[in-house]
């Protein structure tokens, strides 16, 4: 078998491993050839990475969440299975799939779109999405987790977005200072729902969570509260408040007043508003294999 390393340096600690060989060693024996794709800048072109990635039958992702989206997004719909090695800062995806035991397993993972932009466990606009990629990799090398708690700190302030979401047969107008479609019980490293079984990564389906705009008086302290409600004290079922909506779905159509920013796996889109947009789950799309996250690497010598 032929394995195409896709290398992301900009990433957690990929540099220092594959300096020391580490990255290598852990695969060297598994495959007939194995050949590498470095990016040390940017994300380089879909175009050129597509062009390599067709002669081989699996793709190794060394990098973080917003490494593995930009893979699936150009490997979209090609029969070729993604091998992921999560060397980023917050690791959501991998994550959540280590909890639920399927570490080193071959596994049919769903794919979340919003119109033809792909994402594996997140899509979300308002009040601290930005928070995914806003915080500069220098600083993630330095200090880790502590870098996005930070950022999270200094930007905490109400956003309100007009918008429109048609979830089956209800629709749901207002403004909201949070829009989330989730895969995964977690998002920027926090878990968010009491119940991990609630979740599965080949249902087809996804989490909604709409967190209302306050109004008036004392508005950023009741965002707090409501923030702190899903992401302190943990949405529990499908329960919902006054203020917070906490759906299920595959497929949502959405229409904004303004131009939005969303983060898509911890990557920026920017969003028009000048036609609807739909949100879709593509049930059990891709082949991934998670085979462990950088700390735990048992290298064969």
């Amino acid at each position: 078998m032929k394995c195409l390393m896709y290398i992301n340096m900009l990433s957690g600690n990929v540099a220092m491993l594959h300096k020391k060989g580490e990255l290598q060693r852990c695969i060297a024996h598994r495959f007939d050839y194995i050949e590498e794709y470095i990016v040390d800048n940017t994300h380089g072109t879909d175009f050129d990475f597509k062009a390599k990635a067709i002669h081989f039958d699996i793709v190794l992702v060394c990098g973080g969440d917003g490494t593995l989206n930009f893979v699936v997004n150009v490997l979209f719909g090609m029969a070729i299975e993604i091998w992921y090695l999560p060397c980023g800062t917050q690791n959501d995806f991998a994550r959540a799939c280590i909890q639920k035991g399927l570490i080193g397993k071959k596994i049919v993972v769903d794919i979340g779109a919003l119109d033809n932009q792909r994402f594996c466990y997140v899509c979300a606009a308002g009040t601290l999405s930005e928070v995914g990629y806003i915080v500069p990799r220098k600083q993630k090398k330095q200090i880790g987790k502590l870098a996005y708690l930070l950022a999270a700190a200094r930007r905490f302030k109400k956003h309100s977005i007009e918008a429109s979401l048609q979830v089956g047969q209800e629709l749901l107008n207002g403004k909201f200072s949070l829009i989330l479609f989730a895969k995964t019980e977690f998002v920027a490293g926090q878990r968010f729902s009491k119940n991990k079984t609630q979740f599965a990564v080949d249902d087809g389906l996804c989490k909604l969570i709409l967190i209302e705009a306050p109004q008036g008086a004392f508005s950023t302290l009741k965002l707090f509260c409501r923030y702190w409600r899903v992401f302190g004290k943990k949405l529990d079922g499908n329960k919902q408040t006054k203020h917070i909506k906490y759906l299920e779905c595959a497929c949502v159509h959405l229409t904004i007043k303004e131009p939005t920013v969303f983060c898509m796996d911890g990557e920026k889109l920017e969003v028009s508003n000048d036609k609807e947009h739909t949100i879709k789950v593509y049930k059990q799309m891709q082949t991934i294999q998670i085979i462990g996250l950088q700390k735990d690497l048992k290298c064969k010598r």
